[in-house]
């Protein structure tokens, strides 16, 4: 699923911000200031958190191990056990954010980011930490820029 359509949908001011936010030095009790004017919602410091990216941050949340045919390559072709590509988003799904058509430095296809579906009253945001700073709570089309253009959405069924 694209997130925006034009890299002008997207407020040069705000990016600015959102880019800070993936800092780990990004103060936590700055956080309320910065915030203001966006709808993110700050879960956790990093230093709950420590040492984890946001892929084993949302693997620990939804309680999946990854089996041994696990690479993102077969995340998105369907090809990994106890994971489920999903249409659309639902509460407990992975959110796997990616720029389409790039790869990584090793030329092999990668995820950028990724969360967990939250719903709450009709709306859907994904809780997820942002580099090595932050675990926000922000609507899903709302990340900063480098963290990818396009999402897909897994069902975990070895719970």
């Amino acid at each position: 699923m694209r997130l925006y359509n034009k890299p002008q949908d997207r407020d040069p001011h705000k990016l600015q911000i959102l880019n800070q936010l993936a800092s780990a030095s990004f103060p936590w009790h700055d956080l309320e200031h910065a915030l203001e004017g966006f709808d993110i919602t700050p879960l956790h410091p990093n230093s709950d958190f420590p040492g984890y990216d946001c892929i084993t941050w949302a693997f620990e949340k939804v309680d999946f191990v990854p089996s041994l045919d696990f690479t993102h390559r077969n995340m998105m072709a369907g090809k990994v056990s106890g994971l489920i590509k999903r249409a659309k988003p639902k509460t407990g799904y992975l959110a796997a954010y990616y720029n389409k058509d790039q790869t990584n430095s090793s030329g092999v296809f990668a995820f950028d980011h990724m969360g967990v579906v939250f719903e709450e009253f009709g709306e859907t945001y994904v809780d997820s930490k942002w580099g090595r700073g932050h675990i926000y709570r922000h609507p899903f089309k709302l990340l900063p820029e480098d963290y990818g253009t396009h999402v897909e959405f897994f069902e975990v069924i070895n719970r």
